[in-house]
Parts: C-alpha cells; structure tokens; sequence
C-alpha cells in the first residue's frame, strides 16, 4: 500500500515524495493512530479535489488526534486539497481555515 502511495508521489515530482514519505512515517510512528493513517493515505492517493471526513478523530486520544489533523491540514495545504471535516471536538476548531457550526440542523447564527 505505502509503495504503490509513495511510487506515484515520486513519479510527480521529488518534493512531495518526500513529503508523503514524511507523512507516512509520522502517521506509522502514531501506532493507536495506524488505521487512520491507512484511511488517509487511501484517500489522498488519487489526489482528489475535495476530502470529506466524517469524525476522522472520534476514536483517538486528543493528543493523536490533533497530530492526525495537523498532519492532514499539511498534506491537504501542500497539494490543494480542499478539506470538509465534521467534527464534535472542539479541540479541532484550531487547525481549521473556516468553521461553520451547525445546531437543530441549520446553520448556526442564520
């Protein structure tokens, strides 16, 4: 799985196989984390346009999770991702650009 991440990373361009690799072994070293990391790699391997992440966090210590996040905020940055995150923890509103909150099913504050 990594190989096949990494080898298509390389035939782009060295900069950001190096970022994938960097990405991929902090994501592996984060060992309560491993299954997300996995989940992220599949999602990121196409390149997409947009992400959407449904609780990508909700099973993780707070700590790990921020790292996930910040890890994704860099991956996402640094290839012109567009992320939509939906989220509980308030501890994640920090690595967010923009944040729209919703309560009774409706936009808050309209």
């Amino acid at each position: 799985m990594w190989r096949a991440v990494l080898q298509q990373a390389r035939a782009d361009a060295p900069v950001v196989a190096a970022a994938w690799l960097l990405l991929v072994c902090a994501i592996t070293l984060l060992a309560a984390a491993a299954h997300y990391g996995d989940a992220i790699a599949r999602a990121l391997a196409n390149r997409p346009a947009l992400l959407l992440a449904d609780e990508p966090t909700g099973q993780l210590d707070s700590e790990t999770g921020h790292r996930i996040m910040q890890l994704l905020r860099t991956v996402v940055g640094s290839e012109g991702i567009t992320a939509v995150v939906a989220t509980h923890d308030p501890l994640m509103l920090d690595v967010a650009d923009r944040v729209v909150e919703l309560r009774d099913r409706r936009i808050a504050g309209s």
